[in-house]
């Protein structure tokens, strides 16, 4: 179920509604029962608009966009009527330094932001993650990122990669004490070079999957303090080269600078895996793996902690 932002006439700035508006509606629906079953991912999408900035999200092939609308598309399971509350947290990168007219900004890295988001969730069990995704936002001014606008124009400009986590909370008083908190933490899966194919980063991934599963039941580990998998997404990385350091070093920048134009000349489709890593391995940060790297035993690339 789609859930689009109508023109807000009266805010020059976003063009349409914003996100906690729609967010409301979305509850509004829910409280309907137009929602007849259990929610199983909530997407925030950037759906291509035409000249009047009118989208439909029916259609599935597009032109490269200049305009942009943000819309909520929640996938459900068909049962009994949903009665949770849904959510949504952003995380933006926060400024280290820099930003003067001669000085491009730094900014927290993205693994960071996932990490704050990790503590948060930890401190909130009784919230149900139903997605994490890195959206990038572009900005007008550094010392005021509004990820609450629904529209962009997709043209030349400066970009900010954040962190959104949607989710639910169940209105049931009867429920039953809440599960362990999450401990986040995510593996993503970059290409080697221009000439890395989706099949063999796919293969990659799943040469990991298998290696750290072999390592976790080898561990002896119990089941409850076992990673457990919440969701997965593809990332596009822009580079200025084919090089694996770039794109390694890319996946961690948050800032992209007039991304369109010559400063960054090349787009990578990555895919980015989240865990539960759980109590013991909190403290386990994001990393970046290549296609090309081995998946020997003994590789601390296969290490999920």
């Amino acid at each position: 179920m789609d859930f689009i932002p109508v023109v807000d006439d009266e805010d020059d700035n976003s063009r349409f509604e914003r996100l906690d508006i729609v967010i409301e509606k979305v509850n509004k629906a829910i409280k309907e029962g137009k929602i007849d079953g259990k929610i199983l991912t909530i997407e925030t999408l950037y759906f291509p608009a035409n000249a009047e900035w009118v989208i439909d999200p029916e259609l599935t092939l597009h032109i490269f966009p200049t305009k942009c609308v943000s819309i909520i598309r929640i996938f459900f399971e068909k049962g009994k009527v949903c009665k949770d509350i849904v959510g949504i947290k952003d995380y933006v990168p926060k400024l280290i330094g820099g930003g003067g007219f001669f000085k491009k900004p730094e900014f927290e890295q993205f693994s960071d932001c996932i990490q704050r988001a990790s503590e948060w969730l930890s401190e909130n069990p009784e919230l149900d993650l139903k997605n994490a995704q890195c959206l990038e936002v572009k900005i007008k001014s550094i010392s005021q990122i509004d990820t609450g606008i629904m529209s962009h124009s997709a043209d030349r400009g400066d970009y900010i990669r954040i962190f959104r986590m949607a989710y639910t909370k169940s209105t049931d008083r009867q429920q039953l004490p809440p599960p362990p908190p999450i401990y986040l933490s995510s593996v993503i899966f970059t290409p080697a070079g221009h000439e890395t194919s989706v099949h063999e980063i796919k293969r990659k991934m799943h040469e990991w999957v298998v290696a750290a599963t072999l390592e976790i039941n080898s561990s002896g580990e119990k089941p409850l303090h076992r990673p457990r998998l919440l969701s997965a997404e593809t990332v596009e990385i822009f580079t200025k080269d084919f090089s694996e350091e770039e794109i390694r070093s890319e996946t961690e920048n948050t800032f992209q600078f007039n991304r369109i134009g010559t400063m960054n000349s090349f787009l990578y489709m990555a895919f980015r895996v989240y865990f539960d890593v759980g109590f013991y391995g909190r403290k386990c940060r994001s990393k970046s793996i290549s296609s090309t790297v081995g998946t020997n035993k003994h590789d601390a690339n296969c290490q999920l902690m």
